[in-house]
């Protein structure tokens, strides 16, 4: 919007420890030309967001401004306001002035929104930054890299990069984050990402990680490999340290590379709400004061805090919830801990504050889904192919919070080996490995490493792994048919937090749940699939077993190394089934 009305591009400084308020100013010819101490946003969602902007010097003391919104019959109403308080005469003279042509530049662009809302909300332009055809993108350079990465990837989300990188404004093409354009593009999101690593991987793009602070959820550290990838961070502005987690806080983006469309991300405002879309409200509460807001809550969990506090007041949600009322009290900057259940709708917060001045934040638990996280990536087995120098630095530690683990072994191998001899028999083995790697390719996975004749794959998502382990007996069966040294698999599946590791220049994993994933394996016995209770809490993991294994058994294990016995599950696919592998 700041950039929709003509206002020139910003320079933050971060608060002090502890504090709230920025510092920023304006530049004209290298020249600062406007400084100004930038408070907290306040916003509600579908009601309002102001700034309140103070002046070190100048014609003005100070700015306060924002929209106000409220329904409309159909509609919404948006009214924008801004308040000067000029310091002197020239102050009082200028006021107006910028204050009318302020007026008549957001009216401009809140009807350019209305239009589109009304018209053309469904195709995947952005009505404040027009597509227009750059001078300085090298279409020559960037049509023969793409038509090279289309050997290996998706051509139609290939034509679709192509046309954004020519026409999208800069701020939208400095950072492309493949599953949000593949949303917006309605193209699958897997074909999406796979098009952008073959596309950095032929020199159009470049890739960078990006490690997000966990409150505010801005960058704040990049790099362009795994290995110069932190383990940890600090933001200055939630006054924080946090550490990195490859599934929740690890994002790979994009960018064109330079050789082909040179962009510079300019900062034009930094606390608004477009920048915290996972905060539904952020409210100042004075001193002594109670604030009371009306907010639109999901179906999803929230946490109540001050905005430098580190206690949490949780908002569950809860259909048969008496009502849609929650308190919550502060006292030196920090929310009382508790919790209350709401039901999904609006639902009104009383925020009571006993001490200083505090910002409330209201921000879900869970993060989105838009993300390509270093976890979700790096079990891609296409990103293991193209990228496979891709690996933290030695001794860099990294958790995962959940990870889906699959082990594979050959029923009967050493036998194989005496009756047919190490070559015919390492044949048949490397065949196999090339059946199961395109099972984990396609199911979204990746292998890890291989030990003997067994496999290890990661997979972000448990019902991936189960969906992988199923067609791998299909497709062994059916290969059997044809063969004179038919093979049996034993497979396992577990699901749970990991480490992952820079081992011998291979990205692995090490934990608990990887010794329980091979020890869950060790209790196939072939033809069947075993999973642990971890994995068939996943609702999809769970609904695809079901729906696809006519015969199951639970049992109970004793696991070297645990000390109480783990509940397990053995699945037949039909394909075992009709080799005469089923239980018995």
């Amino acid at each position: 919007m700041n950039k929709a009305v003509g206002l020139p591009k910003v320079s933050y400084t971060p608060p002090p420890p502890g504090g709230v308020v920025r510092q920023a100013s304006i530049r004209f010819r290298g020249v600062k030309v406007a400084a100004w101490d930038e408070h907290p946003f306040d916003w509600v969602e579908g009601d309002h967001f102001t700034v309140r902007r103070v002046f070190h010097g100048g014609p003005f003391k100070s700015f306060e401004g924002g929209i106000r919104m409220k329904a409309d019959g159909a509609g919404t109403v948006a009214e924008a306001h801004g308040d000067f308080v000029p310091r002197g005469a020239l102050g009082r003279f200028l006021a107006p002035l910028v204050g009318g042509k302020g007026s008549a530049d957001m009216a401009g662009a809140v009807a350019k929104v209305g239009a589109w809302a009304c018209t053309g909300a469904g195709c995947d332009c952005d009505p404040l930054r027009p597509q227009t055809p750059k001078d300085t993108v090298d279409r020559t350079r960037l049509e023969r890299l793409l038509g090279r990465a289309a050997e290996r990837s998706d051509r139609a989300v290939l034509e679709r990069l192509r046309r954004h990188i020519e026409t999208a404004d800069d701020q939208d093409a400095a950072v492309l984050r493949p599953f949000e354009l593949a949303d917006r593009w309605a193209l699958d999101r897997l074909a999406t990402l796979t098009a952008f690593l073959a596309a950095t991987r032929e020199g159009a793009l470049d890739l960078r990680w990006e490690l997000l602070c966990p409150h505010c959820r801005v960058a704040k550290s990049a790099c362009g490999t795994l290995s110069e990838a932190a383990a940890s961070a600090h933001c200055d502005f939630c006054n924080a340290d946090f550490d990195a987690q490859l599934d929740v806080n690890m994002e790979l983006r994009f960018s064109p590379n330079p050789s082909v469309r040179p962009v510079t991300a300019a900062q034009f405002c930094i606390g608004g709400p477009a920048n915290s879309r996972h905060r539904p409200a952020q409210v100042k509460v004075a001193a002594g004061q109670t604030r009371v807001v009306t907010l639109p809550l999901k179906s999803r969990r929230y946490l109540v805090r001050g905005l430098l506090g580190t206690s949490e007041f949780l908002l569950l949600p809860d259909s048969a919830a008496g009502g849609s009322a929650a308190k919550v009290a502060f006292s030196g900057g920090e929310a009382a801990e508790g919790e209350a259940h709401f039901k999904p709708g609006l639902v009104e917060l009383t925020l009571t504050n006993a001490g200083p001045e505090v910002w409330a934040v209201v921000e879900e638990v869970e993060w989105g889904d838009t993300a390509a996280t270093a976890a979700f990536v790096t079990s891609l087995q296409d990103f293991k192919d193209l990228f496979s120098s891709e690996v933290l630095a030695p001794g860099t530690e990294v958790s995962v919070r959940s990870l889906a683990l699959l082990f594979t072994d050959l029923k009967g191998s050493t036998a194989m080996y005496e009756r047919v001899g190490d070559a015919r028999a390492y044949s048949v083995v490397r065949d196999h490995f090339g059946v199961l790697f395109e099972v984990v390719r396609r199911r979204r996975g990746a292998v890890v490493k291989t030990i003997g004749d067994a496999v290890m794959a990661a997979f972000s998502d448990p019902a991936d792994a189960v969906a992988a382990a199923l067609e791998m007996h299909d497709e062994l069966h059916a290969r059997n048919k044809t063969l004179t040294v038919p093979v049996v698999l034993k497979v396992g599946v577990h699901e749970g937090p990991a480490i992952a590791i820079n081992s011998s220049g291979v990205l692995d994993y090490f934990g608990t749940t990887v010794n329980l994933a091979a020890r869950v394996q060790s209790e196939s016995t072939g033809g069947d699939v075993v999973l642990t209770e971890a994995v068939l809490a996943s609702a999809r993991a769970a609904g695809l077993v079901k729906k696809t294994c006519e015969c199951s058994a639970d049992f109970e294990t004793t696991v070297k190394g645990l000390a109480a016995p783990v509940r397990l599950t053995r699945v037949w696919p039909r394909s075992s089934l009709d080799a005469g592998l089923g239980p018995g």
